[in-house]
Protein backbone atom coordinates (compact mmCIF):
# COMPACT_ATOMS: atom_id res chain seq x y z
CA UNK A 1 0.00 0.00 0.00
CA UNK A 2 3.29 2.25 -0.33
CA UNK A 3 1.68 3.99 -3.33
CA UNK A 4 -1.47 5.30 -1.41
CA UNK A 5 -1.21 8.59 -0.79
CA UNK A 6 -0.63 9.12 3.26
CA UNK A 7 -3.83 11.56 4.43
CA UNK A 8 -3.02 14.27 6.86
CA UNK A 9 -4.72 15.75 9.60
CA UNK A 10 -6.03 19.20 8.86
CA UNK A 11 -4.11 21.42 12.01
CA UNK A 12 -5.92 22.70 14.50
CA UNK A 13 -6.82 26.34 14.28
CA UNK A 14 -5.65 27.96 17.86
CA UNK A 15 -8.11 30.39 18.51
CA UNK A 16 -6.26 34.07 18.63
CA UNK A 17 -5.21 35.30 21.90
CA UNK A 18 -6.86 37.74 23.63
CA UNK A 19 -4.51 40.58 25.07
CA UNK A 20 -4.63 41.87 28.27
CA UNK A 21 -6.00 45.53 27.60
CA UNK A 22 -3.62 47.91 28.29
CA UNK A 23 -3.90 51.32 30.45
CA UNK A 24 -5.53 53.37 27.34
CA UNK A 25 -8.80 50.55 27.27
CA UNK A 26 -9.06 50.13 31.10
CA UNK A 27 -11.61 52.96 32.48
CA UNK A 28 -9.80 55.90 33.71
CA UNK A 29 -9.98 56.00 37.51
CA UNK A 30 -11.53 58.82 39.21
CA UNK A 31 -8.03 60.37 40.18
CA UNK A 32 -10.31 63.97 41.82
CA UNK A 33 -9.37 63.91 45.88
CA UNK A 34 -12.41 62.79 47.63
CA UNK A 35 -13.24 66.71 48.63
CA UNK A 36 -13.24 67.91 45.28
CA UNK A 37 -15.43 65.01 44.27
CA UNK A 38 -18.28 65.63 47.29
CA UNK A 39 -17.88 69.34 45.83
CA UNK A 40 -18.66 68.32 42.29
CA UNK A 41 -21.13 66.07 43.30
CA UNK A 42 -22.92 68.89 45.56
CA UNK A 43 -22.85 71.83 43.27
CA UNK A 44 -26.52 70.65 41.18
CA UNK A 45 -27.82 70.91 44.29
CA UNK A 46 -26.91 74.21 45.49
CA UNK A 47 -27.73 75.70 42.51
CA UNK A 48 -31.27 73.61 42.73
CA UNK A 49 -31.73 75.27 46.03
CA UNK A 50 -30.45 78.29 45.19
CA UNK A 51 -32.53 78.55 42.09
CA UNK A 52 -35.48 77.80 44.64
CA UNK A 53 -34.68 80.21 47.38
CA UNK A 54 -34.75 83.39 44.38
CA UNK A 55 -38.23 82.21 43.25
CA UNK A 56 -39.60 82.69 46.83
CA UNK A 57 -37.57 86.15 47.27
CA UNK A 58 -39.68 87.29 44.23
CA UNK A 59 -42.73 86.56 45.77
CA UNK A 60 -41.31 87.78 48.92
CA UNK A 61 -40.30 91.33 47.15
CA UNK A 62 -43.72 90.86 45.43
CA UNK A 63 -46.12 90.63 48.52
CA UNK A 64 -43.31 93.53 50.10
CA UNK A 65 -44.29 95.55 47.24
CA UNK A 66 -47.89 95.34 47.43
CA UNK A 67 -47.96 95.80 51.17
CA UNK A 68 -46.26 99.47 49.98
CA UNK A 69 -48.88 100.47 47.85
CA UNK A 70 -51.67 99.77 49.81
CA UNK A 71 -50.21 101.86 52.28
CA UNK A 72 -49.74 104.81 50.55
CA UNK A 73 -46.37 106.94 51.42
CA UNK A 74 -45.09 103.70 52.19
CA UNK A 75 -41.42 101.78 49.98
CA UNK A 76 -41.25 98.24 50.12
CA UNK A 77 -38.08 98.58 51.68
CA UNK A 78 -39.91 100.28 54.46
CA UNK A 79 -42.11 97.58 54.69
CA UNK A 80 -39.23 95.00 55.18
CA UNK A 81 -36.89 97.01 57.88
CA UNK A 82 -40.24 97.30 59.74
CA UNK A 83 -41.04 96.07 63.50
CA UNK A 84 -37.96 94.61 65.04
CA UNK A 85 -35.79 95.67 62.10
CA UNK A 86 -35.89 99.00 63.52
CA UNK A 87 -34.21 98.16 66.91
CA UNK A 88 -31.71 96.52 64.31
CA UNK A 89 -31.16 99.37 62.43
CA UNK A 90 -30.53 101.53 65.55
CA UNK A 91 -28.04 99.08 66.71
CA UNK A 92 -26.11 99.24 63.39
CA UNK A 93 -25.88 102.83 63.37
CA UNK A 94 -25.73 103.74 67.05
CA UNK A 95 -24.43 100.55 68.74
CA UNK A 96 -26.21 99.79 71.82
CA UNK A 97 -26.80 101.82 74.56
CA UNK A 98 -24.57 102.48 77.66
CA UNK A 99 -27.80 102.79 80.13
CA UNK A 100 -31.15 100.71 79.29
CA UNK A 101 -33.93 103.59 78.85
CA UNK A 102 -36.15 104.15 82.21
CA UNK A 103 -38.86 106.53 82.71
CA UNK A 104 -39.91 106.64 86.01
CA UNK A 105 -38.73 103.71 87.53
CA UNK A 106 -40.16 101.73 84.18
CA UNK A 107 -37.73 100.02 81.80
CA UNK A 108 -38.81 101.41 78.04
CA UNK A 109 -37.81 99.77 75.08
CA UNK A 110 -34.65 99.69 73.91
CA UNK A 111 -32.00 97.17 71.78
CA UNK A 112 -30.52 95.67 74.73
CA UNK A 113 -32.66 92.58 74.25
CA UNK A 114 -31.26 91.93 70.82
CA UNK A 115 -27.82 89.84 70.68
CA UNK A 116 -25.09 91.40 68.44
CA UNK A 117 -24.31 88.90 65.34
CA UNK A 118 -26.54 90.40 63.39
CA UNK A 119 -25.82 93.78 63.67
CA UNK A 120 -22.18 93.06 63.54
CA UNK A 121 -22.72 91.49 60.07
CA UNK A 122 -25.16 94.41 58.81
CA UNK A 123 -22.54 97.08 59.95
CA UNK A 124 -19.75 95.57 58.27
CA UNK A 125 -21.71 95.07 55.33
CA UNK A 126 -22.48 98.49 55.36
CA UNK A 127 -18.70 99.64 55.41
CA UNK A 128 -18.32 97.66 51.84
CA UNK A 129 -21.63 98.05 49.97
CA UNK A 130 -22.43 101.80 48.44
CA UNK A 131 -26.05 101.57 49.55
CA UNK A 132 -27.95 102.40 52.85
CA UNK A 133 -27.64 101.21 56.31
CA UNK A 134 -30.98 99.48 55.57
CA UNK A 135 -29.87 97.67 51.88
CA UNK A 136 -26.51 96.20 53.88
CA UNK A 137 -28.97 94.64 57.06
CA UNK A 138 -31.23 93.20 54.08
CA UNK A 139 -28.15 92.16 52.29
CA UNK A 140 -27.22 90.09 54.79
CA UNK A 141 -30.50 88.50 55.67
CA UNK A 142 -30.53 87.17 51.98
CA UNK A 143 -27.34 86.13 52.13
CA UNK A 144 -27.84 84.40 55.46
CA UNK A 145 -31.53 82.94 53.71
CA UNK A 146 -30.01 81.80 50.95
CA UNK A 147 -26.62 80.12 52.76
CA UNK A 148 -29.80 78.20 55.87
CA UNK A 149 -31.62 76.98 52.61
CA UNK A 150 -28.31 75.41 51.47
CA UNK A 151 -27.44 73.76 54.57
CA UNK A 152 -31.42 72.64 54.57
CA UNK A 153 -30.71 70.45 51.39
CA UNK A 154 -27.32 69.28 52.08
CA UNK A 155 -28.54 68.27 55.84
CA UNK A 156 -31.33 66.55 54.00
CA UNK A 157 -29.29 64.52 51.05
CA UNK A 158 -27.30 63.02 53.65
CA UNK A 159 -30.25 61.76 55.44
CA UNK A 160 -32.48 61.11 52.58
CA UNK A 161 -31.06 61.43 49.87
CA UNK A 162 -30.87 64.27 46.61
CA UNK A 163 -34.65 64.22 45.53
CA UNK A 164 -35.77 64.88 49.23
CA UNK A 165 -33.20 67.73 49.85
CA UNK A 166 -34.49 69.64 46.61
CA UNK A 167 -37.94 69.07 48.34
CA UNK A 168 -36.88 70.24 51.44
CA UNK A 169 -35.25 73.18 50.14
CA UNK A 170 -38.20 74.03 48.45
CA UNK A 171 -40.19 73.55 51.32
CA UNK A 172 -37.87 75.97 53.68
CA UNK A 173 -38.06 78.72 51.34
CA UNK A 174 -41.67 78.86 50.82
CA UNK A 175 -43.09 77.89 54.50
CA UNK A 176 -44.91 80.73 55.47
CA UNK A 177 -42.22 81.98 57.86
CA UNK A 178 -39.93 82.62 55.36
CA UNK A 179 -40.82 85.53 54.57
CA UNK A 180 -38.50 86.77 57.25
CA UNK A 181 -35.55 85.87 55.58
CA UNK A 182 -36.36 88.91 53.48
CA UNK A 183 -36.69 91.12 56.13
CA UNK A 184 -33.77 93.24 58.08
CA UNK A 185 -34.25 90.38 61.38
CA UNK A 186 -31.55 87.77 62.76
CA UNK A 187 -33.73 84.90 62.12
CA UNK A 188 -31.15 83.70 58.45
CA UNK A 189 -27.96 84.15 60.72
CA UNK A 190 -29.77 82.15 63.49
CA UNK A 191 -30.96 79.09 60.60
CA UNK A 192 -27.28 79.35 59.25
CA UNK A 193 -25.59 78.26 62.71
CA UNK A 194 -28.45 76.00 64.06
CA UNK A 195 -28.94 74.06 60.60
CA UNK A 196 -24.59 74.17 60.48
CA UNK A 197 -24.63 72.60 63.81
CA UNK A 198 -26.82 69.61 62.66
CA UNK A 199 -25.03 69.03 60.12
CA UNK A 200 -21.76 68.95 61.46
CA UNK A 201 -22.88 66.88 64.27
CA UNK A 202 -23.92 64.14 61.24
CA UNK A 203 -20.48 64.43 60.05
CA UNK A 204 -19.08 63.89 63.72
CA UNK A 205 -17.32 67.55 63.57
CA UNK A 206 -17.96 67.90 67.38
CA UNK A 207 -15.88 70.95 68.24
CA UNK A 208 -17.29 72.70 64.97
CA UNK A 209 -20.50 71.91 65.92
CA UNK A 210 -20.49 73.12 68.91
CA UNK A 211 -19.02 76.68 67.29
CA UNK A 212 -21.65 76.73 65.54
Amino acid sequence: MGSVARMRRPALRQPPAVEDPGPDDAPAPDRRPAHRARRDEALPLVAASLTVYAASRLVVAAAAATVAYLRSGTRAVDVLASWDGAWYLEVVRSGYPAEPAERAGELLPNPIAFFPAYPLLSRAADRVLPASETAAALAVSLVAGAVATVLVALLTRRLAGSAAAVRAAALFAFSPGAFILSMAYAEGVFLVAAVGCLLLLHQRRWLAAGLA
